[in-house]
Parts: structure tokens; C-alpha cells; sequence
């Protein structure tokens, strides 16, 4: 809601803007005119300024009439924008827009006969009809329809040509074709054109690429083409295209890389194939790369001399810090690194489009082949019977063919169960005359049902039971029970009722505060005192000498 208030302030603000607009360059016009007539001392332009000025202050008498026009309008084409949408036909708003459009320039007419749906021809034709009291015309037996209002100029005609430009320009807005939108649609239009426009160069330059690539009218990649047709080159699959070896592809796509990404050296002395090493030769020095005699302690080539190894490098490379290499050391000297760089790319792609394609064409149809490990037995060491005798030995074919004994046991107790039953006896007394003899079935007892019938014992005559069911309750437990609670509650009375004498007790009561009366303690000190000087007394006489 917010974004769609702010949308309609600013289609409202720029409507006023461009109002605005109009009016000073009416004014500005005015004045010049102004101007003109009195260096020329003509007043015959006095009626045209009023009349411009009233239309602008709303005080024009033409102006009823330029609402008459703006409110027909308005009704006709907000009824087949109605109608419109629900038809499903978005294409007939901007339609009326151009229709509108052209019969408001002058001289411009409409030929309804070239629209091809008959729908919008009819919805056109009814709108064009509707606006028969504003001066729209149809040519007799045609189907050109013109506006004599924007061909007409006296009684005020021009002001009405004006009101319906401007009606129109509202129309417009309303319906969205404002400039700025037809700016960002043309935008859009010229962006998607220069897209559209790339993309085609690039499938252009693709297509030529891999023309250079499928024809080889380079020495390079003719090259190529004998360097990987040397493995099986006398196979061909159908449609007679040639067996190329694609683990040499994928080797010569490794030593390129390493050239072109690691800025290193391909050495291809230690190559044993002979043929190979030279036509590696001649790719390399096709692609312009530069060779270069390589000295290593560690001898790299794996001779047993102290002979330097041959590799190929980019023109720009640099070895041990001062070592260049040279351009006669080149087979094109004045080839530059990015051209050798271009041509190993170029190489690289073709490596692969060509292992792409040879994969394709190998696809195998039909069932596939046995795997190289199965042999079928058709010789005549195959008839031969000692194998049977004595032990499987380990990897043997009766080894693989041969059936465990629980299985075979199992088959044949199947075996026996389905004849038995084919002849009549039922399948349990038959699987018990089996091989196995039913070891692992049940009991007779555990599947056979019971004898008992229910309604055998209900057929009788029903006699009353001659018992009486009462509850014999524990009633010495309960007067137990109820005595021990009895005793517990007197205790408890009975020690809340002491609860007020004093009871002391040495061990509790003689440190707990020192809660002992003073004369009872001195009486229980004096008697100790006595007590001791009677046990313990000495037999010492005091005499004078």
C-alpha cells in the first residue's frame, strides 16, 4: 500500500510538473507574440491570447465542450478497458491508446479491415462507433475511420484538438505508458538487442573454432591428429571414424599443461616409442614452443652418461636466472609468447573434443560381453571325470556349480512333501514320512483343539448353588491392629504429662547449660568429699619430738 501511495504522488507530482511546464511555455509564447504585435502594430492575435489565457483559468466558454469530449471518451474507453479484462485481452488498452493517438494527429485515419482477430476488430469498431457525436467518421464502404476534429480550425476547433491531446496524454499516464517507462522499455529493448547481439558473435566464434578444430588447417593440430592416430590406426568404429588412443591424448594434454600453467620444461628424451618421441618433436616445434638443452646432476633421461636432456618451454621462460632462451633455438623466431600460449590452449580443447567424440562413437549396443575371467568348458579336458573324485579343490568349476547338502535336502524333502500330497494323504502325515521326518515340528497336543464342547455342558439342567459366598473379614487382625493404636496414643499422652517434672541425668543434664540447683549440688559434692576421707585417709601421727 505504501509503495502504490507512493507511486501515485510521484505520477501525480510529474503530471503537475509538466503541466506546469506547458503553461510557461504557453505564457512564454504569449509574450513573444506580445512582443511582435507591437513592433508590427498588430492587434489581431488580442482574441487568440484571451481565449489561451481563459482556457487556462477556466473561465474559457469552449471549455464545456472540451468536457463533453473528455467525459465521452472517458466512458468509452473505461467500458472496453472493462470489457477487456474480463475477456482476458491485454493487448486492447495500448491498441485504443495508438488508435487514440493517430485520429488526434491530423490527416491520420484508421483501417480496421487489417486487424486480424475478430474480437478486438469488433471491440475497436464499437468504440470508434461510440464516438459518432464527437466528429469520428467511417468512409462509405470502407473501413477507414477519421477524426475530422483535428482537421478542422475555425469556431474554436484548434482548443478542441488541444483538449483531446491532452486527454489523451491522461489516458496514457493512466494506463501506464508514461515517458519515463517508455525510456526504461526502450532501454531494456537496446539492452536485450546488444545481448542478443553478443551471444551471437560468441556462437559465431565457436562455431569457427571448432571448424579450425574438426578440418586440422593448422600444422599443429594436423600434427595432433597423427600424433594420436598412431595407436590402433588401422581400427576404425562405425561410421568410419578413427580409434584414437585416449590415454595419449590425455598424456600430451598433461605435458601442455605443464608448459602452459606451471611454466615449466617438457623433457621427452626418456619417451621409449620412437615414433612418439618424433612426432612429439614436430608438435612442439609446430606450436612454436622452444627447445632447450637441460643439464641435471640428477640426470633426468636416466642414461648412464652425463648427456644433457632436450625439453620444450613458452619463448619467455627463463633458466638458472641468466640462461635466455634464444630465437634461433625456435622453428618460428619472431612468434610471440601469447601466440604460443593461444596455440597450446587451442591444442588443449582439441585433445578433449576429440576424447569426447571417440568416447561417443565407442558406445557398445546389445547385451554386453562376458567378463575375461569366464571360460567356457568346450575342450576335451573339460569331459574328463578325475576331478569329480576325491575332495573340491580350491578354484575348481564343480566348486561353483555345486550345491550344499542342507540345500539338496531341503529339495528333496520338498520334493517328497508334493508327491505325497499329490497322491492323497494330507500334509502334515506327509511331511512326517519325509527324509527329515517333521524333527522340527510341533506336538501333537500343541495343534491339536480340545474335545471339550460348550454346548454339551449347556443342554443339562441348571441347579442352584447350595452356598452362601460371605467375606469372612479379619477381625482379630483389626482388634490388634486398633489395641497397638491404643497403647501408642497413652504413651503419647503419658510423656506429654511428664513433660513438667524435672528428671536430671548425669550425662545428659550435668553439661547441657549447667542446669543443676546449687544446693543440690553441694550436697552431692559434700557427700563425695566425706566419702573420700573415709576411704582414703592416711595412718600419719602427728607427735613433738
Amino acid at each position: 500500500d505504501d509503495h502504490r501511495r507512493k507511486k501515485r504522488q510521484h505520477v501525480i507530482k510529474s503530471k503537475r510538473r509538466r503541466r506546469r511546464r506547458y503553461d510557461d511555455d504557453a505564457d512564454c509564447h504569449s509574450r513573444k507574440k506580445r512582443a511582435k504585435r507591437r513592433e508590427s502594430g498588430n492587434d489581431d492575435d488580442d482574441d487568440e491570447n484571451e481565449n489561451d489565457n481563459a482556457d487556462r483559468k477556466g473561465t474559457n466558454p469552449l471549455l464545456p465542450l472540451h468536457q463533453e469530449i473528455c467525459r465521452t471518451l472517458h466512458r468509452s474507453f473505461s467500458s472496453i478497458v472493462v470489457a477487456s479484462e474480463k475477456d482476458g485481452n491485454d493487448d486492447l488498452v495500448p491498441l485504443l491508446i495508438s488508435v487514440l493517438s493517430t485520429l488526434s494527429s491530423r490527416g491520420g485515419s484508421i483501417d480496421t479491415s487489417r486487424l486480424t482477430q475478430s474480437d478486438i476488430r469488433y471491440a475497436i469498431e464499437s468504440f470508434l462507433a461510440s464516438l459518432y457525436p464527437l466528429g469520428v467518421s467511417c468512409a462509405a464502404g470502407s473501413c477507414k475511420w477519421r477524426w475530422d476534429l483535428a482537421d478542422q480550425h475555425n469556431g474554436g476547433r484548434v482548443d478542441d484538438g488541444k483538449a483531446l491531446l491532452r486527454m489523451i496524454e491522461d489516458l496514457m499516464n493512466a494506463a501506464g505508458a508514461t515517458l519515463d517507462n517508455i525510456e526504461k522499455y526502450e532501454k531494456q529493448q537496446q539492452h536485450e538487442q546488444e545481448r542478443q547481439e553478443e551471444l551471437q558473435k560468441q556462437q559465431l566464434q565457436q562455431i569457427e573454432e571448432k571448424k579450425k578444430i574438426d578440418g586440422v588447417n593448422t600444422p599443429y593440430l594436423s600434427a595432433l591428429a597423427d600424433l594420436l592416430s598412431l595407436s590402433s590406426s588401422s581400427k576404425k568404429v562405425s561410421g568410419g571414424t578413427p580409434v584414437f588412443n585416449l590415454s595419449l591424448a590425455g598424456e600430451i594434454s598433461t605435458l601442455l599443461k605443464l608448459i602452459l600453467h606451471e611454466g615449466e620444461l617438457a623433457i621427452i628424451d626418456g619417451i621409449r616409442d620412437d615414433t612418439i618421441r618424433n612426432r612429439l618433436h614436430v608438435l612442439f616445434r609446430s606450436l612454436g614452443c622452444v627447445e632447450v638443452e637441460v643439464e641435471d646432476e640428477k640426470d633426468e633421461c636416466n642414461d648412464e652418461d652425463t648427456q644433457g636432456c632436450w625439453g620444450y618451454g613458452l619463448p619467455e621462460e627463463i633458466i638458472d636466472g641468466d640462461q635466455h632462451f634464444d630465437e634461433e633455438m625456435s622453428q618460428e623466431p619472431n612468434i610471440k609468447p601469447s601466440q604460443v600460449a593461444d596455440r597450446i590452449r587451442l591444442v588443449l580443447s582439441a585433445c578433449e573434443s576429440r576424447a569426447v567424440a571417440v568416447e561417443k562413437a565407442r558406445r557398445m549396443k546389445g547385451p554386453a560381453m562376458p567378463p575375461p575371467s569366464y571360460q567356457l568348458g568346450l575342450g576335451a579336458a573339460d569331459d574328463d571325470d578325475e576331478e569329480e573324485i576325491g575332495p573340491i579343490m580350491p578354484g575348481s568349476g564343480r566348486e561353483i556349480r555345486a550345491l550344499s547338502a542342507d540345500h539338496i535336502e531341503a529339495m528333496a524333502e520338498r520334493t517328497a512333501l508334493e508327491l505325497a500330497v499329490a497322491a492323497g494323504k494330507k500334509p502334515r502325515s506327509a511331511l512326517e514320512n519325509t527324509i527329515g521326518g517333521g524333527k522340527n515340528m510341533r506336538e501333537e497336543w500343541m495343534i491339536t483343539p480340545g474335545e471339550y464342547n460348550y454346548l454339551d455342558g449347556v443342554q443339562g439342567k441348571t441347579v442352584g448353588r447350595t452356598f452362601k459366598n460371605e467375606k469372612g473379614h479379619n477381625r482379630e487382625g483389626r482388634s490388634n491392629r486398633q489395641k497397638k493404636q491404643k497403647e501408642k496414643e497413652k504413651s503419647k499422652e503419658q510423656g506429654a504429662g511428664r513433660g513438667s517434672r524435672f528428671n536430671w541425668n548425669r550425662e545428659n543434664d550435668l553439661d547441657a547449660g549447667r542446669r543443676v540447683d546449687k544446693n543440690y549440688l553441694a550436697m552431692v559434692l559434700g557427700g563425695a568429699k566425706d566419702g573420700l576421707q573415709d576411704k582414703f585417709h592416711g595412718n600419719i601421727t602427728k607427735g613433738f619430738m
